[in-house]
């Protein structure tokens, strides 16, 4: 892992119950976003508000 980055994994939100839980779908997307980006106290970070660099 370079210094200064953490892994991410996510998936598509393909809509919400009438709970409002998010469904998901797709396969799974890795990447990695600066630490000082990332907020883990966030119930969603999403790639693109994080920048997320992907990888293979």
């Amino acid at each position: 892992m370079p210094k200064g980055k953490i892994g991410v994994t996510g998936q598509r939100i393909s809509g919400c119950d009438h709970l409002g839980f998010a469904q998901y779908e797709g396969p799974d997307f890795k990447g990695l976003c600066d630490a000082a980006r990332y907020d883990s106290s966030r119930p969603i970070n999403t790639f693109a508000a994080l920048d997320v660099e992907l990888v293979p």
